[in-house]
């Protein structure tokens, strides 16, 4: 099968500028290109790529935005932002005929995306002095960061041309079974060269006009004969003041050649520099829709006719009706008589259609009461990962002993979430919760020692004390633990006392100074340099100089350190 490829980035250094001849337009050629962007000012890009594979067009359109973070005499620091978003049209299905070439950027917000930036370093006349991080598009064309960089001549001519080796790879991906998931990309590699010429057609005050011929072939495989070719270009506007592309339209043919097979693939690109006005009102646009969406997402109380419609509809038993029903229950806020609503959706967690059964747990995160404890507790042991994860929230609900034994058990299965509902829970989750943090599983154990930290008390204190005299695994996470959850009940006022037996197996004590002004609960670590060093409470470790400590703190340390030493003792 014939697939497209992404074209590897070549750094612009690697370019050989040709020499051309000296009496070309002279009149053309007496102002030098140079890219002239300001530090600390944005340039916004409306740009479009269309793709034809056989009956299907693919469209690429969205706008990049470019902020100039820093600026030099030589170079400048440019980070780019944006999306181009993908829609398709004709052929027998809206599914891309194209191959997965690469990672394409996450789909953000608004015009612009807010992807992760990029930084890259360029100089003035078009080099890259530091490749940033690369975000291949397919179609040859290199990363959409770049679209707007052409390599500039070094002196004032009106023509020239860039020479260079590059490479080509195609990626292709498929999928474990017919719904699984992605399999990894796979990989082959073309070399080739490329060649671009330039040509400056015509010259205004402010603007250049420029020609832009471009060639791309890679070397025939020797079996397969495949090779990859690339020919056309067009015409770029050049803003000659402000230093920077205007726009341009370009049209370029792909051909991919493999024994008695080929293909063409026509390609064209097309941006334009935005005005400074409509990227202020894009960024408007973009605002006002982001507190859009946030005001649609947020939580919202059911009206005394929507109950009535939301319950009239879950007992009609019609799968739409339900579905819109238990969708804005999910999106609700509790209310009176939660009840009546916990029992009317407790049915649809056993329902038949397995995208009503998510809905019900999801509607029960808001509305569950004890009558839906049984039904949830059977969801939770579901293998259904979208009907199990809210099921298990939606128990965090009811703080209940056996609420949180179930939810305890889905900790090897899904502990964020199981770990973020045990916490919500309280105290009533904590004997639940004690007897993982013996588990096998590291991350098991971690997530139940989190969530000891945030509810644990007496109980937790002595397990993790136990646990830690009995195991030199986690001995740092276990101490760290019972510091936390010791500091925690402090802070809240819970003055419950430990026992003695308690203080004498974790090492604490009571220290007073020399003058018997000053004490300190603490755990004795050690001696050296006549300083006792002391943990507190709180976990913070000091140092005490040996001679400011009470007698009796004295002869205690100077006995401790005698056994320590003494194999007799």
């Amino acid at each position: 099968m014939l697939r497209l490829a992404s074209k590897v980035i070549v750094p612009l250094t690697a370019f050989l500028f040709a020499a051309q001849q000296a009496d070309m337009a002279a009149a053309q050629s007496s102002a030098k290109l140079r890219y002239g962007f300001q530090a600390g000012q944005s340039y916004a890009y409306d740009m479009k790529i269309v793709a034809q594979v056989h009956t299907v067009e693919e469209t690429r359109q969205g706008v990049m935005v470019f902020e100039i973070r820093s600026a030099t005499e030589d170079q400048f620091v440019m980070r780019s932002s944006g999306h181009l978003g993908i829609s398709r049209k004709g052929g027998s299905s809206m599914r891309s005929p194209f191959p997965p070439f690469v990672p394409r950027p996450p789909m953000g917000f608004g015009p612009f995306g807010v992807n992760q930036p990029i930084d890259w370093t360029i100089t003035r006349g078009g080099d890259i002095a530091v490749v940033g991080r690369v975000e291949q598009i397919p179609y040859l064309l290199g990363p959409s960061d770049l679209l707007i960089i052409e390599p500039l001549p070094v002196d004032a001519k009106s023509q020239w041309s860039t020479a260079s080796g590059t490479g080509v790879v195609e990626k292709s991906r498929g999928r474990i079974g017919r719904f699984g998931p992605p399999r990894m990309a796979e990989e082959t590699g073309y070399g080739g060269t490329e060649r671009t010429e330039y040509s400056i057609v015509s010259t205004t005050a402010d603007t250049a006009r420029i020609n832009k011929k471009y060639t791309l072939s890679t070397t025939p495989v020797e079996k397969s004969g495949k090779q990859f070719t690339m020919t056309g270009g067009g015409e770029l506007q050049f803003d000659l003041k402000r230093g920077v592309f205007t726009s341009a339209s370009l049209k370029y043919q792909i051909k991919i050649t493999e024994t008695n097979l080929t293909l063409v693939v026509p390609v064209s690109v097309t941006y334009r520099l935005m005005t400074d006005a409509e990227l202020a009102e894009l960024r408007s646009k973009e605002k006002e829709a982001a507190e859009a969406a946030a005001e649609a997402a947020r939580p919202k109380p059911l009206t005394t006719e929507e109950r009535a419609s939301i319950l009239k509809d879950l007992r009609s038993r019609e799968e739409k009706r339900c579905d819109a029903a238990l969708e804005r229950l999910g999106k609700s806020v509790v209310g009176d008589n939660p009840d009546e609503i916990s029992a009317a959706v407790v049915p649809y967690l056993n329902h038949p259609n397995d995208w009503i059964k998510p809905k019900a747990a999801k509607a029960l995160v808001v509305w569950a009461t004890s009558n839906a404890e049984a039904a949830l507790i059977e969801a939770s042991q579901s293998d259904n990962l979208w009907l199990r994860n809210p099921s298990v929230e939606a128990l965090g609900r009811l703080k209940s002993p056996a609420a949180a034994e179930a939810v305890a058990e889905q900790l090897p299965r899904c502990r964020g979430e199981a770990g973020k509902a045990l916490r919500a829970m309280g105290p009533v989750a904590e004997a639940a919760t004690i007897p993982w943090i013996k588990d096998r599983d590291h991350w098991v154990r971690s997530e139940a020692l989190e969530v000891l930290k945030a509810i644990g008390g007496p109980a937790s204190l002595a397990a993790l004390k136990e646990e830690l005299s009995q195991r030199g695994v986690d001995k740092h996470v276990l101490e760290a633990t019972i510091s936390a959850i010791r500091f925690r009940r402090q802070s809240q006022g819970d003055t419950e006392p430990e026992t003695p037996a308690a203080k004498a197996s974790s090492g604490m004590r009571m220290w007073h100074d020399i003058s018997g002004t000053f004490e300190v609960e603490a755990i004795f670590i050690g001696l050296a340099d006549k300083k006792v060093s002391l943990k507190r409470r709180d976990g913070r470790i000091v140092a005490v100089p040996m001679e400011r400590l009470s007698a009796e703190d004295q002869a205690w340390v100077e006995q401790r350190t005698k056994q320590a030493t003494d194999p007799f003792q």
